[in-house]
């Protein structure tokens, strides 16, 4: 199931997942990492009682239940300031990673062969996708990803890399409703319950973020889809943002596929301030850790944001930084 990290040489993307020589299992986080540390934590860790994820070795207890910067900091020893992200992030030494887990190549897999309940249904789903050309994109991740899953408990949990790939997807979740289900109201409620009390807004800005193309029911399994654009690049190489203070202001969003990737970018066209740090120059976009936020990015629209105002003297820009440890902040649909 995982392949062997074989050289400096190995490129992983957005939830990628890992097994550590301890034999912990973890998330890669986004696209842009270095050849001597990826940017990603730790999610599972071996334990000796009995769990709903186990394969034939072990099984595991999932520390990160939510994904909350600041649990994730809990979790994952290793930790490096980054200029590009002007923050401390979680990092995996490459050291210590001895097997990575390639979500397409595990799509792959599943659909020459599942062996459970789950496997099948996520072979299924797989199939449904081919319909729209996409064969080289979808990619399994979640406890599917390393084996680990329960077919009792498990969800399906899968990413499309490509931005051709990406749109595709979206347009045929969309058109074929009956198939891709939306959550049943007491699902849906409870799911907005949910992030409205993690994210400190109100429930209906949740409601708002829901989309199907993103969570929904197939078959009697709930599903999640996640989006990238599938370009790797060096964390290393990229300008340098400094923190200047916290703000709040009142944006409007052009529609995007940035939106899409993680960590999302929003473009701004208009904004004004509220209240904190006010930006002295052009205020060029939002960029969030926080996944719920995708569908705002992606289709535009009006918000209040509130997160750490950001600076970089090589792009002599300013932007809004939302979902890290220093400062979680929060993204109201207007």
């Amino acid at each position: 199931m995982g392949r062997e990290l074989k050289s400096l040489e190995d490129r992983v993307l957005d939830h990628y997942m890992f097994l550590t020589r301890d034999n912990s299992i973890g998330v890669i986080v986004g696209n842009s990492h270095t050849d001597f540390f990826y940017i990603g934590y730790i999610k599972y860790v071996v334990t000796n009682k009995d769990t709903i994820w186990c394969n034939n070795f072990s099984c595991y207890e999932r520390v990160v239940k939510i994904y909350d910067p600041r649990i994730v900091h809990k979790y994952t020893y290793w930790k490096t300031y980054i200029p590009y992200y002007g923050s401390e992030v979680p990092i995996i030494p490459s050291h210590i990673v001895k097997h990575i887990y390639d979500p397409k190549k595990r799509a792959l897999e599943i659909l020459f062969k599942c062996e459970d309940n789950l496997e099948c249904m996520a072979a299924s789903f797989i199939e449904q996708l081919y319909g729209t050309g996409i064969s080289q994109g979808i990619g399994i991740t979640g406890s599917l990803l390393p084996g680990i899953h329960n077919p009792r408990y498990s969800d399906l949990d899968f990413i499309i890399y490509g931005t051709r790939e990406a749109i595709n997807t979206i347009e045929f979740i969309e058109e074929n409703p009956s198939t891709f289900q939306v959550f049943p109201e007491d699902r849906l409620n409870e799911w907005i319950k949910r992030n409205a009390e993690m994210n400190k807004i109100p429930l209906e800005a949740a409601r708002k973020l829901y989309r199907r193309w993103r969570r929904g029911i197939y078959g009697e399994d709930e599903y999640s889809i996640l989006y990238n654009n599938g370009i790797y690049s060096s964390i290393l190489n990229k300008p340098e943002w400094r923190t200047l203070g916290k703000t709040k202001i009142i944006i409007e969003i052009e529609p995007s596929i940035d939106g899409l990737n993680y960590p999302s970018i929003a473009r701004i066209s208009k904004w004004i301030h509220i209240s904190g740090t006010v930006p002295k120059g052009d205020l060029s976009h939002i960029l969030s850790f926080e996944a719920l936020y995708i569908p705002l990015f992606f289709e535009g629209g009006k918000a209040q944001v509130e997160g750490l105002l950001q600076y970089s003297k090589v792009l002599d820009e300013y932007r809004v930084l939302v979902g890290v440890k220093e400062y979680l902040g929060r993204i109201i649909p207007l």
